[in-house]
């Protein structure tokens, strides 16, 4: 499912609002675009800090929360300082089953994977545990932004984010 909103750093902002209360640790990597660092205040959880694009950064970041927690890594997709990709299916594997990542993509969507679809399709990662979110400014040449993830997600924005709730929609003409 697709969630339009009228800007790509207000998607980051409104998919944190969405998940805040489901994680205890928001592992942030430390390169992350400053929406991400805003969206990781929102979550209710404790923010992690671990070295960018590090796999294994992450796994010890993970093995510090503990057995219970219940983590939410926030990555860029593509870094635009450098244009160097997060390892996303890496992340994946030393998440624990009930892991997740929030990715923004704003620099790779429409630019990164053979069709255009961003970090997740460069890099091969599964999107069965991963919430992308992206800015339509960028690579599609238009205003807005969008998240995508599943169905509850979708009815987690509708329900829980006042940001999403109280934005003015994008014009009718885009």
């Amino acid at each position: 499912a697709a969630i339009l909103v009228p800007t790509g750093y207000l998607s980051d902002l409104v998919a944190a609002q969405a998940l805040a209360g489901t994680c205890t640790h928001a592992l942030l990597d430390d390169a992350s675009h400053p929406a991400l660092q805003d969206a990781a205040n929102l979550l209710e959880a404790r923010v992690v800090p671990f070295q960018s694009r590090d796999p294994k950064a992450l796994a010890q970041a993970v093995n510090r929360c503990g057995a219970r927690a219940k983590v939410l890594v926030l990555t860029d997709g593509m870094f635009a300082r450098d244009g160097s990709v997060a390892p996303l299916g890496e992340y994946l594997k030393v998440l624990p089953r009930s892991g997740r990542i929030l990715v923004d993509d704003a620099h790779g969507a429409g630019v990164l994977g053979t069709n255009g679809r961003g970090s997740l399709e460069h890099t091969g990662a599964s999107r069965e545990r991963v919430i992308q979110t992206i800015t339509l400014s960028k690579a599609f040449g238009v205003y807005g932004g969008a998240i995508l993830g599943g169905r509850d997600l979708r009815r987690r924005v509708i329900e829980r984010s006042r940001q999403f709730v109280g934005s003015t929609p994008l014009p009718l003409p885009l």
